[in-house]
């Protein structure tokens, strides 16, 4: 929610994100962190806040190890070719609807297989 108050640096919002990915992993240290990035939204895809959420999902990439932490930015699979957020998977152009949720389940499924194979 802060991505929508200028005020709030883009990499302040990064940084809350990878201070909670640390946190997690002082206080579950056997877990694992399948972070995701932050979705696209609005319509247009010059959208300013588009703009924003690259920037922050760049930095959430970093935070990816490759085993402990791993990184998805599924935002790509929500949008037409041409950038644009169809309302047919965001009919709010924030929200998923039940075909955005689809996508995102079938875009994160083999990463998390390949994560829950890994703790065997």
């Amino acid at each position: 929610n802060n991505l929508w108050t200028p005020q709030v640096e883009s990499l302040w919002i990064a940084e809350a994100i990878g201070k909670t990915v640390r946190e997690l992993r002082t206080r579950f240290p056997k877990a694992k962190v399948l972070l995701l990035g932050i979705l696209p939204t609005q319509h247009n895809a010059d959208f300013p806040l588009r703009a924003r959420i690259k920037i922050i999902n760049a930095r959430l990439d970093r935070l990816d190890d490759g085993k402990t932490v791993r990184f998805l930015d599924i935002g790509p699979k929500f949008l037409e070719s041409d950038g644009t957020l169809s309302a047919e998977v965001m009919p709010d152009f924030v929200h998923p609807s039940a075909k955005g949720y689809a996508i995102w389940a079938d875009t994160m499924q083999p990463l998390y297989d390949e994560m829950l194979r890994d703790t065997k």
